[in-house]
């Protein structure tokens, strides 16, 4: 199942008003270039393990043998 992602660029445009209420106007522009790149960041984020969680499954040396295998 392929999920669409949302396209904020609309809400963005929508809120733009309360933005500039907040930012600078030339910061709300620099926001409006960079929403496909944080957009983008979002998606590909790495996930936050707490180091228990790090420790027992991805440096699990009976799990995972070699350190090709850890990554």
């Amino acid at each position: 199942m392929n999920k669409e992602k949302r396209n904020v660029l609309p809400l963005i445009e929508k809120e733009t008003p309360n933005l500039n209420n907040i930012l600078d106007p030339d910061d709300v522009e620099s926001f409006k270039n960079l929403t496909t790149e944080l957009k983008d960041t979002w998606t590909k984020k790495q996930i936050f393990r707490t180091e228990t969680e790090m420790r027992f499954s991805v440096l699990n040396d009976f799990k995972h043998p070699t350190k090709a295998s850890k990554y």
